[in-house]
């Protein structure tokens, strides 16, 4: 697909191609929020010994990752939540920004 059209003598910027930079930019802002990542830090930091041990031995009772699991397994989807909500705000207000523009 050409990056841009020939009209006239005159060449324009495909709108194809503005709207996939626009689709980046809401994804970034969705992405940023640092709560989002520190819980999805906190998430694999805290279930990941429990279910490596599992699938190591599942007859075994691992009480220590079970009880680091119970104790960041909500924290971090909490974490989680509150990330998305800030990056979903932060891309509105970021469209928002961009009508305006226009």
């Amino acid at each position: 697909m050409p990056d841009r059209r020939h009209n006239k003598g005159v060449v324009q910027p495909s709108p194809v191609r503005d709207d996939l930079s626009v689709n980046r930019s809401r994804m970034r802002a969705l992405v940023s929020s640092r709560l989002l990542w520190a819980g999805l830090a906190l998430l694999v930091v805290g279930t990941g010994p429990l279910l490596i041990w599992i699938a190591i031995s599942p007859n075994s009772n691992p009480v220590g990752p079970g009880i680091l699991t119970f104790f960041t397994f909500w924290p971090s989807i909490g974490l989680i939540v509150v990330g998305v909500a800030i990056g979903v705000w932060r891309a509105l207000e970021w469209g928002k920004q961009e009508r305006q523009r226009r």
